[in-house]
């Protein structure tokens, strides 16, 4: 049987036969859980959820096939998650002051 080559490439978030909804909300923080459940939500028939995670501070989800009017919500959420605390689900902001991009609250900003 042959290794797909995604799970070559991203062994560590990559779930060969895609995401269920609870792998999705275990992927991120508590306060992005929900913009998670609403992807899920209109996930159209026949799709798959292959990936959710933080990257350069937003939410990315990556699902398959290919469907624009889908990719375009998932865009919507991803500006979204960038003002809400992935920690908490207050208000935040997109923190560029340390290695490590993360939206946050001004609480859990300054906690390091």
């Amino acid at each position: 049987m042959s290794v797909d080559p995604r799970m070559r490439k991203y062994p560590a978030t990559y779930v060969p036969g895609g995401y269920d909804l609870e792998t999705g909300l275990e992927s991120v923080g508590r306060g992005w859980k929900e913009l998670v459940r609403r992807a899920f939500e209109a996930l159209p028939e026949g799709h798959t959820i292959v990936q959710v995670k933080e990257k350069f501070g937003s939410l990315r989800i990556y699902f398959e096939p290919n469907e624009r009017a889908y990719e375009d919500l998932l865009d919507e959420l991803a500006s979204e998650s960038l003002t809400i605390c992935e920690v908490c689900g207050s208000p935040g902001r997109l923190r560029t002051d340390r290695y490590w991009q993360r939206t946050l609250c001004d609480e859990h900003a300054f906690r390091r």
